[in-house]
């Protein structure tokens, strides 16, 4: 039986459309979500029982970090909310697409494709650091790696 894969092992890499993805630093949470739509075909000659084809997919992801001024990860999917890129976030990033690898180990790829952010959410209190929650969608094709 394999070893089970530590969460903390995981790194969510992301980089504006087109460049290399970096690390996403600092994250305390992250979950992907995988769905498809299903289209009910059930016609008389089914005796009674469903049938159904597969509809088209969708993929959400999660992702929650400490706030780090200095992490080019973080930048770009902040940036991404506003279509923005850049040291000065002066530059457009039409869409505000994203170039995403996911690596459940640290080092082999699990999933890789598009995504841009749906919602971005900002909080800190009088005893915590400045945390980030960031909600992406995934579109188009993405590239699948199970090979652990």
């Amino acid at each position: 039986m394999a070893d089970p894969i530590l969460g903390r092992s995981a790194l969510f890499q992301a980089a504006r459309n087109g460049q290399t993805p970096v690390t996403v630093g600092k994250v305390t949470d992250f979950s992907f979500s995988a769905s498809a739509g299903e289209i009910d075909t059930t016609t008389f000659d089914d005796a009674g029982l469903r049938s159904y084809v597969k509809g088209n997919r969708d993929i959400t992801m999660d992702v929650s970090f400490i706030f780090d001024t200095a992490n080019a990860g973080q930048k770009d999917v902040i940036q991404s909310w506003s279509n923005t890129s850049g040291v000065d976030a002066a530059a457009a990033n039409a869409g505000g697409v994203l170039d995403f690898l996911v690596k459940v180990d640290g080092t082999n790829s699990f999933v890789g494709g598009e995504c841009f952010v749906t919602s971005l959410s900002y909080s800190t209190g009088d005893e915590d650091v400045q945390r980030v929650d960031v909600s992406l969608r995934v579109m188009g094709a993405v590239t699948w790696d199970f090979v652990v």
